[in-house]
């Protein structure tokens, strides 16, 4: 079980940020570890209300899967659907001018899921 999965976002949070920091002196930029890790904290962050650090740290997870892999890999479908998942939450609390902005950014009709708008 996870730490994340055991309801203790917090640790986990901290857990992956210690993760990073090692990852970023041993392996390349846009390594799978370093890319998963940064996925870990976007994740949790959104988990825990901080939208814009869990957006920051998605984007940079996006940007290094597309120097990594290409535009239209379908590996980018993850961090994108995660970047609809927090979409959805701005919308959902009433903040449709980040959530416009967060939308109009990222391709989010790519994931069929979204597809219908969002």
């Amino acid at each position: 079980m996870t730490l994340e999965v055991a309801g203790l976002k917090e640790k986990a949070r901290a857990t992956y940020v210690t993760c990073l920091e090692g990852q970023v002196k041993v392996l390349k930029k846009d390594d799978e570890g370093i890319l998963h890790s940064l996925n870990n904290l976007g994740t949790v962050n959104c988990d825990l209300g901080n939208y814009e650090k869990g957006l920051e740290f998605l984007r940079e997870e996006l940007e290094g899967k597309e120097r990594a892999l290409g535009k239209t890999h379908p590996r980018i479908l993850m961090t994108l659907d995660n970047i609809g998942n927090l979409a959805l939450v701005l919308k959902r609390m009433g903040k449709i001018k980040r959530w416009n902005e967060v939308t109009e950014k990222y391709p989010l009709d790519a994931i069929p899921f979204y597809a219908g708008g969002i």
